[in-house]
This record gives C-alpha cells, sequence and structure tokens, in this order.
C-alpha cells in the first residue's frame, strides 16, 4: 500500500514538473516568431506587419490550457481564503467588466485581458509545499532564456550591421533597439533582473558574475530603453543593499553601504576630473549624445503624451466603473484610468506584500541556494514594479505572467519547521531548570555506561 502511495506521489510531482516546464517554454519562447517573421506592429517598424488576432490571441489560449490541465490534475486542497480572495479579485473584477461591455457592445480594453490572466500562474502554487523546488525549475529556465536572448541579440546587431535588416522598433536613419528573442528592447532586459543576482548570489563574484555582467550591458546597450536599464540597475542596488541589512551582521552592513557611498562619490570625482582633463573628447560625445537624443525624441514624446489621459478621466473612471480603454506608457496610471483606484490600490497592495513575503521565504531558506532564489525573485519584483513607471509591463506579454509565476511561488504554502521540545510551564523556571539539569545527568550517567561496557568487551 505505501509503495502504491509512493508511486501515485512521484508520478503527480513528475506530471507537475513537466507541465510547469511546458508553461515556462510557453511564456519565454512564444514570441520568437516576432523577428524572424517580421510580425510586430507596422507603426514602429517599415518592414514589419502587423501582428494577426490568432498569434496575439493564441498566447493566452495556451496559458489557460496549460493551468487548466494543471488544476484538473492538481486541485488545490487547502488554501488560505485571503489569498485566494485577493486573486480572484485580481482575474475576476477585469473579466466581470468585459461581460458587461460585452452585453452594452462597448469597445473593450485589451488590458483587461492582458493583467488579469497575469494572474491565472500563481493558482497553480496556492497548495504546493515544493515552492523552493519550484522556483530551482524555473531558475533554470530564465538562465538558458537568458543566454540564448544575448545570441538572438548578437545575431540582430549582427544582420543590422551588415545587411540592414530592421529589428521591431527601429526606423530608417534612426537608432535601430534590438530585443532578443522577443523583439521587444522594452523588456530585453527583465530576465537579467532575476539572472544576474542569482548567479553572483550562487557562483560569487568570479568570471560567471563579469560574464552575465557584461551579456546584462550588452543586452542593455542594444536595447537603448533607459527605463529598462533604470529599472534594472536600481533593482541590483535595492536588491543587495536589502539583502546586507537582512543577512549581513550590523558592521558588514555598515561597511557595504559605506563602500558603496563612498565608491560612488569617488567614481563622480573621477568622472568629473577626466571630463576637465579631456574636453575636446568630452564635446564629441556630447555632439553624438545630442544626436541619439534627436533620435528618442519621438519615443520621449510618445510616453510624455501618455498624461494626456488624465483629461478623459472622471469619478466614474475612478471607481472602476467607465474605462477610458487608452494604454500608455505608464502603467500605474493605465490601472487608475481603466480598472479605477480600489483596483489600482489593490494590485500594488499584492505587490508590495509580495515583495515583504519574498523576504521572509529568504530568511526562512534552509540554505544560501534557496536563499538566493527567493531574493532573486525579489530583485525582479523590484524591477517589475518600479519600471511600471514608464513601462506598461503590467500589459506586457511574458514579463507580467512571470510576476505571476513568483507570485504564485512566494505565497506558496511554507513547509512546517520541526517541532522544537519546549519546556512545561506548569511547573515555574526553577522546576523547568532542574529538570533540564536532570536530564543532562541522565545522558552523561547513560554515557559513561556506554563506555564501561565497550571496556568490557574490549577485554
Amino acid at each position: 500500500m505505501e509503495a502504491t502511495s509512493a508511486t501515485a506521489t512521484s508520478s503527480d510531482e513528475q506530471r507537475r514538473r513537466w507541465l510547469l516546464a511546458t508553461l515556462y517554454f510557453v511564456l519565454l519562447y512564444y514570441l520568437s516568431y516576432r523577428y524572424p517573421f517580421q510580425i510586430n506592429s507596422s507603426s514602429t517598424s517599415p518592414t514589419y506587419s502587423d501582428t494577426p488576432a490568432s498569434l496575439q490571441y493564441g498566447k493566452y489560449l495556451l496559458v489557460c490550457m496549460i493551468v487548466g490541465v494543471y488544476l484538473t490534475f492538481n486541485v488545490p486542497k487547502a488554501v488560505l481564503l485571503g489569498r485566494t480572495a485577493v486573486l480572484a479579485a485580481l482575474i475576476g473584477y477585469p473579466v466581470v467588466l468585459t461581460g458587461f461591455f460585452i452585453y452594452a457592445r462597448t469597445p473593450i480594453p485589451t488590458s483587461f485581458v492582458e493583467i488579469s490572466l497575469s494572474f491565472l500562474p500563481a493558482l497553480l502554487f496556492l497548495d504546493d509545499r515544493n515552492g523552493s523546488e519550484r522556483l530551482k525549475q524555473l531558475a533554470g529556465f530564465l538562465v538558458v532564456y537568458a543566454a540564448i536572448n544575448v545570441l538572438a541579440d548578437i545575431i540582430q546587431t549582427g544582420l543590422y550591421g551588415t545587411i540592414g535588416r530592421l529589428p521591431a522598433l527601429a526606423y530608417e536613419g534612426y537608432a535601430a533597439r534590438f530585443g532578443g528573442v522577443w523583439d521587444d528592447p522594452n523588456t530585453a532586459l527583465a530576465v537579467f533582473s532575476f539572472v544576474l543576482p542569482y548567479v553572483v548570489l550562487t557562483r560569487g563574484l568570479g568570471r560567471h558574475a563579469v560574464l552575465t555582467f557584461v551579456a546584462a550591458v550588452y543586452v542593455g546597450y542594444s536595447a537603448q530603453s533607459l527605463t529598462a536599464g533604470a529599472a534594472t540597475l536600481g533593482a541590483m542596488i535595492v536588491s543587495f543593499t536589502v539583502y546586507n541589512l537582512v543577512f549581513a551582521s550590523e558592521a558588514a552592513a555598515a561597511r557595504a553601504l559605506t563602500t558603496v557611498a563612498v565608491g560612488g562619490l569617488a567614481g563622480l570625482m573621477l568622472t568629473i576630473a577626466l571630463a576637465v582633463l579631456f574636453q575636446d573628447f568630452v564635446a564629441e560625445q556630447l555632439v553624438s549624445l545630442n544626436q541619439w537624443y534627436e533620435d528618442k525624441l519621438p519615443s520621449i514624446e510618445a510616453r510624455a503624451s501618455t498624461y494626456d489621459v488624465v483629461s478623459f478621466v472622471d469619478i466614474g473612471t475612478l471607481i472602476g466603473l467607465n474605462p477610458i480603454g487608452i494604454s500608455g506608457e505608464n502603467g500605474l496610471l493605465n490601472l487608475v484610468a481603466n480598472m479605477g483606484v480600489p483596483y489600482a490600490l489593490l494590485y500594488e497592495a499584492m505587490g508590495l506584500a509580495t515583495l515583504i513575503r519574498l523576504i521572509r521565504r529568504a530568511k526562512l531558506a534552509k540554505s544560501p541556494h534557496e536563499r538566493a532564489l527567493f531574493f532573486s525573485c525579489f530583485s525582479f519584483g523590484v524591477y517589475f514594479y518600479s519600471s511600471m513607471l514608464n513601462i506598461p509591463v503590467s500589459e506586457i506579454y511574458p514579463v507580467n505572467f512571470i510576476m505571476g509565476v513568483v507570485i504564485g511561488i512566494a505565497w506558496s504554502p511554507i513547509k512546517a519547521a520541526a517541532a522544537k521540545p519546549r519546556l512545561s510551564r506548569r511547573y515555574g523556571v526553577a522546576a523547568n531548570a532542574r529538570r533540564a539539569r536532570d536530564a543532562a545527568y541522565e545522558v552523561a550517567y547513560l554515557g559513561e555506561v556506554s563506555k564501561q561496557i565497550a571496556r568490557t568487551r574490549g577485554r
């Protein structure tokens, strides 16, 4: 009977791993059709065509099918009501509004689908006590993807330099922006916000960390996304600062922060000194920078125009009953304009609670590797929620779905630690101390008896 139960458990675990592997593969590589077939948006590149509806919604259908199959075989048995209610609200509210708009024959904002479905992967982990194992599997996929993404960037930049092959976001005579496998420069660095701290915390500051850093710099330079670069760099700074404050001693944390502050000040002073010494070179670079700014000006103006949607906001919009149906570059503003203030607050509160939960999971980790996994997720979360200020990542596949996976793993049940023996409170402190002393004497006595028996047998 026990053998049968063990076999069933092993089969169930293997099925879970295969389904999650399928989900991760769909999330990371579904958009790989964009660059080879030049399919994305005709408004951002003269050589591209618009994505047909079948491809646009096919990814969501695949994710829903995988989640449905997974939940069919692994129905959660014990789920905390609070987290289930929050996820139900985050998923269900846009779905209810969608039904209302269909009934009223009103155009449906696409953000409804993109935001609500991104929380579906979180449902897979509500009753899964192997959160660290699931995270280890996800980390493997992300590390491999990061390497493939760098290779894709090298191929794309090479083709652009040799035959002028344009990526999805480029125009003739303007700066070309390369986005790797997803062909999206705005999210090209997203995976590195997880991979870079993961490599540093597991491999140390050796050649693996240096190679990963160089790869991230190359991808960031190819993407030319200031927001993505700033969000990734900010995620690194916040993550390692929190890591030092939580896990290092107070003296070590103070030394680390002092080193960062002194190093930053020294770097600033050195930069000023070099600028004075090499004035002619700096002048040439400023001319190049001005040209780069002119190339980026259309993008900057487009992002600035995002805030024009404020003029369409009314009371109905704020309470979530009159979405304006416009999605701009500011993810937070999009939430308020299309979902209302209550939904936006719930969305951000869930994000903040998840970041705090990830720190707690890291503190309860049973090994340095498990700690690195949860802190790398923390770094990815910092990147995700900070980049929403200028990139609508909450509506961008697959970054929003990967965040859904992270949320699910963060809130998966924590394995109960072995109970520590507790002294009875019935007889007071003195009685407990006497009992502990007697137990120690008994252990010592039994030890001496064992030694005597061993000597007797030796004779």
